[in-house]
């Protein structure tokens, strides 16, 4: 589906048209227009309501806001709106519907990204498309948008209290009253400059006017009465407190400063999903917990209120700074599937042990720099699938070691960043090739003392791989040749391969290994790579997709 430049201004007016029809504003006569029939033509023609309740999500987001994928599918999974299946889990249900609605064109990916669909992780919405979005939303009863705020999500009065009444809607939105710069917003490219315009004049100052000495006050004459202010009619406390106990969902669309209260919180008795934190693709974009909420010695006020959200299933704190930790009451949500921490850069402790979590599927702390450790009894969380952020520390910090792990049979994404003072077992990589259900794998190394060098050394040329792992990232990577384990051999099924800095220096293994299977290479920052581009495509001879920047190739891509 496309839309042409006569779409995008809005149908003309003909000679025949009404007067009513000539009072409408252009965004008005585009909702009666033939392209937005068109649009709205491409939205039913959607099969299955997946498709169309993960589409009409998009409705929230301000225009010219680009949406990070990951946050967007964790949402669809806490809300239901996907679910998983005998040969998909959820996730890849959510991969799959974000991918149909690019290839639909109902959502682009960003400007600044790789068209490829297999590399997109960003995405933009059309204004036009997003202004029909937020048209069926309001019907289907999706969400509320304030009249006062032209396409903006209705609600927040802050402390998210609607405008007008309460809402017979179950998802609220955090939205602020100020406008501030968002680093997301673009100018829309199809803003043109008219040449014929000339600049508004800017008035001068009207001299202020002195009194006439002579001029009588007329006592006959009355004082105009001024307007006494009308009172705001105040929502009723019980049925505010009713509506926020039926919430399913609360999402943050653009408040940066969280003054949030613990009793707020423990009054949503039902809500599923409370994504607090950062979908922005942009980690410019900034999210704090308020000043006043915060004591620098424990954990962040409102988020004591959690242990009261038994029915709690996705929770995003991602990017959001000054939290140090995180309450013992996280261990209550006995229904949280999703915890997404992700870029919380001033986390530094997590409960001590969060084996309670039966039913978490995904856990999120990568780059969350400040993190002492890991907590007790990942092992035990039978249902994990997702695990990012897997920190080597220290003996007494790491008391799940990484060879435990190998007990998560439904474990199919996990990132290891080995850190500063990291304290590895003799043969503790090797156990990474017990993990049968490993699809996706990503090992990031440290700084990390140079007495601790020559082990660490040591012990990463003993990686050996999971055989069913398709994709494959590898940072800061401590060896000049690959391992043994990295051979096409032993990874017969792998598609993608990112290797980002380092000392490695090439990946031809001899003519006795078959060539690689590999779809995606990106090598970047590798400084002492030898291997030129001609080798590299002939080592990956079924790549549809590579970027390589290293020393003999000068940022290759193709």
């Amino acid at each position: 589906m496309s839309i042409s430049e006569e779409q995008l201004d809005g149908p003309a007016i003909s000679s025949g048209a009404s007067q009513d029809q000539r009072k409408l504003s252009p965004e008005e006569r585009f909702d009666i227009s033939e392209a937005m029939a068109n649009i709205r033509r491409s939205y039913g023609d959607l099969r299955g309501t997946e498709l169309k309740v993960c589409l009409l999500s998009f409705s929230i987001f301000p225009e010219g806001s680009v949406i990070r994928k990951r946050p967007l599918i964790y949402w669809w999974i806490g809300e239901g709106f996907i679910t998983a299946t005998k040969e998909k889990t959820a996730e890849e249900i959510g991969e799959d519907i974000f991918a149909k609605l690019l290839r639909k064109d109902l959502i682009q990916p960003d400007p600044g990204e790789s068209n490829c669909e297999l590399l997109v992780k960003n995405c933009i919405v059309h204004p036009w498309i997003r202004r029909m979005l937020i048209s069926l939303a309001k019907e289907a009863k999706l969400f509320d948008f304030d009249p006062k705020w032209p396409m903006m999500p209705s609600d927040s009065k802050w402390p998210m209290l609607p405008s007008g009444s309460i809402s017979t809607c179950r998802r609220s939105c955090l939205v602020s009253n100020e406008k501030k710069p968002n680093p997301q917003e673009k100018p829309n490219p199809h803003d043109k400059p008219n040449p014929e315009e000339k600049p508004f004049p800017q008035d001068k100052p009207i001299p202020e006017e002195k009194p006439n000495p002579q001029d009588k006050p007329n006592p006959e004459e009355k004082p105009i009465p001024q307007d006494k202010p009308i009172p705001k009619e105040k929502p009723n406390p019980h049925v505010v407190d009713q509506w926020k106990q039926n919430l399913l969902t609360v999402f943050n669309v653009n408040v940066q400063y969280l003054d949030l209260k613990q009793e707020w919180l423990e009054k949503l008795k039902r809500v599923e999903v409370l994504h607090f934190g950062r979908w922005q693709s942009d980690p410019k974009y900034h999210i704090e917990v308020d000043q006043k909420t915060f004591d620098g010695s424990q954990a962040v006020s409102f988020l004591n209120g959690l242990g009261a959200q038994k029915h709690l299933k996705y929770l995003s704190l991602r990017g959001i700074s000054r939290i140090s930790e995180l309450p013992a009451s996280i261990r209550s949500l006995i229904s949280l599937e999703i915890l997404d921490l992700r870029a919380c850069h001033d986390l530094e402790r997590l409960p001590s042990d969060i084996s309670s979590l039966k039913k978490l599927t995904h856990l999120d702390v990568s780059e969350c720099y400040l993190l002492e450790g890991m907590p007790k009894g990942l092992h035990k969380l039978s249902s994990l699938q997702v695990l990012k952020g897997f920190l080597i520390g220290s003996q007494e910090k790491t008391p799940t070691k990484l060879g435990e792990l190998a007990t998560l049979k439904k474990l199919r994404r996990l990132s290891i960043h080995i850190g500063n003072g990291a304290a590895i077992q003799a043969g503790e990589f090797e156990k990474l090739k017990v993990m049968s259900s490993l699809r996706f794998l990503k090992v990031s190394w440290g700084v990390v003392s140079k007495n601790m060098t020559e082990e660490i050394v040591d012990e990463s040329s003993k990686f050996s791989f999971p055989e069913n792992l398709e994709k494959l990232d590898l940072q800061g990577f401590s060896l000049p040749k690959a391992p043994e384990g990295l051979k096409p051999s032993k990874l017969k099924n792998l598609k993608k391969l990112y290797i980002r800095g380092g000392e490695l220096q090439s990946l031809d293994h001899g003519e006795n290994e078959p060539p690689w299977k590999v779809e995606i290479l990106r090598l970047k920052y590798l400084e002492k790579f030898i291997n030129s581009e001609e080798e590299v495509k002939r080592i990956f001879p079924h790549l549809k997709y590579w970027s390589v920047d290293a020393k003999n190739s000068s940022k290759a891509e193709g």
